[in-house]
């Protein structure tokens, strides 16, 4: 591989308290098996996920049913297998639309772990999401008040 004084060195960088691998090809990487994975039932969401061309969409609704932490980790650790997926195939890009006009009002706990899921695949979602369109629909003085 020829190295181009105008572009960075190739070979090993940190990034991010991260390690990468720097070359001069487009890396490969096989797809997920979608119909393994997706659509995904819980409780308290229905996660739907498609792919077309270079665009991945995930879509999740949420139900009126409580979050189980169990359930949660578990949905969790699904996104983050395929973030990591869409992460290894450079040309992906992911929107996310979350549905949230019928959920429950989350635990602290649940908002506090998800944050820090965002931040555990902080690189991840740099690399691949492109937009979170989150839809809302306030019932009551508390749903008025948690969106102001």
């Amino acid at each position: 591989v020829t190295q181009w004084p105008e572009l960075p060195p190739l070979g090993s960088w940190e990034l991010w308290g991260a390690s990468f691998y720097l070359s001069g090809s487009m890396p490969r990487h096989p797809a997920l098996v979608l119909e393994q994975t997706f659509p995904m039932e819980v409780p308290f969401a229905t996660v739907n996920y498609s792919e077309e061309g270079p665009v991945a969409r995930l879509e999740v609704k949420m139900h009126n049913v409580p979050i189980v932490d169990d359930v949660l980790e578990h949905v969790l650790s699904r996104f983050s297998a395929l973030l990591r997926n869409l992460a290894q195939r450079p040309e992906m890009v992911l929107f996310i639309r979350s549905d949230a006009r019928n959920s429950a009002v989350p635990a602290v706990r649940h908002i506090k772990r998800f944050l820090g899921f965002v931040q555990e695949n902080g690189s991840e979602f740099v690399l691949v999401g492109r937009g979170h369109a989150i839809v809302l629909c306030p019932k009551g003085i508390l749903g008025n008040t948690l969106l102001a």
